[in-house]
């Protein structure tokens, strides 16, 4: 769609159909982005009507969406009445969720995702690795990618954490496909990388810095899960 050319027809009173559909998408992204009180109060108030509609196979990229901003308010409400590391568990894992995850990992820094965001995540992960050889058959990790998890290992907890406790198990299964006769080097690899920084978290003798680099594990200085609304609201009831 033109969408100057668009404009300039509405501005005429002749309203086209795609330029609607921008619009929607112009504002629903301005809201998404939650960078002020307003939008953030109609991000929460969203998120509380996908958690009234509930989760779907069908609909579960809107859900995502929620997630990806990394509100913790707005996630609290999409969230409310589930179990963070079960809420995808009705969708089955394809490429498109397993790639935009392992991106929004990439793209925050180890102390900058929302915890329940996180659980969210690692219970994915945890369900399509289980089964370590059909889940690198659907999504096959870059080493990249298994750093971008393996940073969010909280070395100042011992292994029992939730989270910890977690990633380290689909570290675990995917160092199962290091097997005696796999000649695929990308597979043995990121099996072998998996090894690596699991073995690190365990050794008291050695820590995440020697399998990540320092840049992977940088934290930020001041990290904050987005701005509140402006309007307190009660927790959700199905």
């Amino acid at each position: 769609m033109n969408v100057e050319w668009a404009k300039k027809q509405w501005e005429i009173g002749v309203v086209e159909p795609d330029y609607i559909d921008f619009l929607k998408e112009t504002y629903l992204s301005d809201i998404m982005r939650g960078n002020d009180v307003q939008s953030v109060d109609s991000l929460v108030a969203y998120a509380g009507f996908l958690n009234e509609l509930g989760i779907s196979s069908d609909s579960y990229p809107l859900y995502l969406e929620v997630l990806g901003t990394n509100n913790e308010a707005s996630v609290d409400v999409l969230l409310d009445g589930y179990e963070p590391e079960k809420f995808l568990d009705c969708v089955i894992p394809n490429h498109y969720i397993v790639n935009s995850l392992f991106m929004f990992l990439g793209e925050h820094r180890k102390n900058e995702v929302y915890a329940k965001v996180l659980e969210v995540i690692i219970g994915l992960f945890a369900k399509l690795y289980r089964s370590a050889e059909e889940g690198f058959q659907l999504y096959q990790p870059s080493i990249a990618e298994i750093n971008s998890l393996g940073k969010f290992l909280d070395e100042t907890r011992d292994q029992d954490d939730l989270l910890n406790r977690v990633i380290l198990d689909v570290l675990q299964y995917l160092t199962t496909l290091d097997t005696p006769h796999e000649s695929n080097e990308s597979k043995l690899a990121v099996a072998r990388q998996a090894g690596r920084i699991r073995s690190d978290f365990f050794d008291n003798n050695r820590s995440l810095i020697d399998s990540l680099t320092s840049v992977t594990l940088e934290q930020a200085s001041n990290p904050t899960f987005g701005l509140k609304p402006d309007h307190v609201y009660g927790s959700l009831t199905k």
